[in-house]
């Protein structure tokens, strides 16, 4: 089964944490605990969504830059856990950034914009 979602990142705690939510959500998920585990999960094609550590091994960034090259590109959206630079922050690659502490609500906003327009479906509207 190819997955919806794949998660890249470095903490077990925050891939399975997030993933348990996804799945509970109807997603498909995968993990990967680095770049080089991620990748030939994006190049297996069906993947619309990439949550990425930026803090991901060897060096964040440098692993996004590498996924992101990975065909078809999959939606890109950061997860750091202390202080994003703005140069990360203007990425074009990439469609958002949760830094933490972020919300169940912000992670689903964020997840929801990002897939929802490439899927053919209307964004959700809250409220």
């Amino acid at each position: 089964m190819t997955p919806d979602i794949v998660i890249a990142h470095c903490s077990g705690s925050v891939r399975e944490g997030i993933a348990g939510i996804l799945q509970r959500r109807g997603h498909r998920v995968d993990i990967a605990d680095n770049a080089a585990t991620a990748l030939p999960l994006l190049k297996a094609g069906g993947v619309d969504l990439l949550l990425v550590g930026l803090s991901l091994p060897p060096s964040g960034y440098a692993a996004l830059l590498s996924l992101c090259e990975a065909p078809p590109p999959a939606v890109v959206i950061g997860l750091e856990g202390s202080a994003v630079p703005d140069a990360v922050t203007r990425d074009p690659r990439l469609c958002g950034v949760l830094a933490r502490p972020y919300s169940l609500a912000e992670l689903e906003g964020v997840i929801d914009r990002a897939i929802r327009p490439r899927r053919g479906r209307p964004p959700r509207v809250s409220g």
